[in-house]
């Protein structure tokens, strides 16, 4: 490529802890497609190339083409031959700003997620932008066999299983695959991850989704994935 950069078209996402926030901030409005509802925007996709997923190129020789295509064309552009044993490119990066409290959740680890899912697992960090004075996150858990988890579970002790740790703007956390996690409301925060679209909802304060259901939990498949013991990979 002769352009010494190019400019990627954000791609965006709703959830029930998105209310636009993250839109006006960063002014992507002219970005959002009519099908989006800003309102309930949660969270802008900066950088994926995973099918389904791809930011559009918006400068320079490739101009229209979407990342995937770029990336199954042109793979010397991504690498070298011994980097690219991915089938996409293995990194994507977003934005995101919570208005309400997360879910609980873990994502698949590699092995699960190649064995049962025909995908790739999913770990990730999380670069605090901004957030509330004594601001915190839900990572990982105090049980340190699965009988206690399921013990917990079973209890419905979620304050007693569930970590938490502070957070300030600046702040940096590194959630490996198989880690209960969740933002907190308030926060805002930049992801970067192995694309992954398997998310296993653990637990979610007993909420109601927009159509007034309580919204569904994959208690037995995050079993399957939870890290038991936890171990913080963390430094404070």
């Amino acid at each position: 490529m002769n352009e010494k950069y190019i400019f990627l078209k954000p791609t965006f996402f709703s959830a029930i802890w998105g209310d636009g926030t993250i839109v006006r901030r960063y002014h992507a409005e002219r970005y959002v497609p009519e099908n989006i509802n800003i309102d309930e925007t949660a969270g802008l996709g900066a950088f994926s190339g995973l099918p389904g997923e791809a930011n559009e190129i918006l400068t320079g020789e490739y101009q229209g083409r979407k990342l995937n295509e770029l990336y199954e064309e042109h793979p010397e552009l991504f690498g070298t031959p011994s980097t690219l044993k991915w089938e996409h490119i293995p990194v994507s990066m977003g934005l995101g700003n919570a208005c309400a409290d997360l879910s609980i959740q873990v994502h698949p680890t590699e092995e699960y997620a190649m064995k049962k899912l025909n995908c790739h697992g999913k770990s990730e960090s999380w670069y605090i932008v901004d957030c509330p004075e004594n601001g915190d996150i839900v990572m990982g858990h105090n049980a340190k066999t699965m009988r206690e988890l399921e013990d917990y579970i079973e209890r419905k002790d979620w304050n007693g299983l569930l970590r938490r740790y502070p957070i300030m703007p600046g702040s940096f956390y590194n959630i490996q695959a198989g880690t209960l996690h969740a933002i907190q409301k308030g926060t805002t925060f930049m992801e970067v991850c192995n694309p992954c679209p398997v998310t296993y909802r653990f637990y979610d304060y007993d909420r109601l989704d927009r159509q007034g259901k309580p919204r569904q939990l994959d208690i037995e498949k995050a079993k399957e994935n939870i890290l038991v013991p936890f171990v913080c990979q963390n430094s404070q």
